[in-house]
């Protein structure tokens, strides 16, 4: 997979996405971040007193479900962007590993910009937040290898995305 990756075809796959998926602007960006945020701090701060219930809140429920976001967004985004952009990969020299840690990239970059604010609201040691942030990048990496899986599947299975999309919840 790395032999074939292209770093210049990766970085210029991710400013299309960029513009593609967030408009190119700034504030496309933080529009996308918002339901993610909204749904950490959601857990953290409502859902878990209630289910916990704690007075005092560590942010830690908040991080939880920003990794899952993660996780499942790079899977499901992957997946569809292998999908919508099939066309172009057969036809053109763009390869499947570019579409893949593009969007993964897209979507690393989104987590890390929503945990360095929950890490923020939160008051996280800076212990915490770099340890949570190498957690992260072990992450990265199991999420590359189940997406290249699942990618193999989905290629071969064509309804697979309808069972990948409830495992996800997307």
């Amino acid at each position: 997979m790395i032999q074939e990756l292209n770093f210049k075809q990766v970085s210029n796959f991710i400013l299309l996405l960029l513009t593609l998926q967030k408009k190119n602007t700034f504030f496309g960006f933080l529009i996308g971040l918002f339901p993610m945020l909204v749904t950490a701090f959601a857990i953290e701060l409502f859902i878990g007193k209630i289910i916990g219930g704690e007075l005092k809140t560590s942010g830690i429920k908040a991080v939880n479900v920003l990794f899952f976001i993660f996780f499942t967004n790079a899977i499901s985004q992957s997946t569809e962007a292998i999908k919508n952009y099939g066309q172009i990969i057969k036809n053109s020299y763009l390869q499947p590993t570019t579409v893949l840690i593009s969007e993964l990239s897209l979507q690393y970059f989104s987590f890390i910009i929503s945990f360095l604010i929950i890490a923020l609201f939160f008051h996280f040691s800076i212990f915490d937040t770099i340890l949570l942030l190498a957690l992260s990048l072990v992450l990265v990496i199991y999420t590359i290898v189940v997406t290249n899986y699942l990618l193999v599947v989905s290629s071969v299975l064509e309804d697979f995305n309808r069972p990948l999309g409830i495992v996800t919840g997307k």
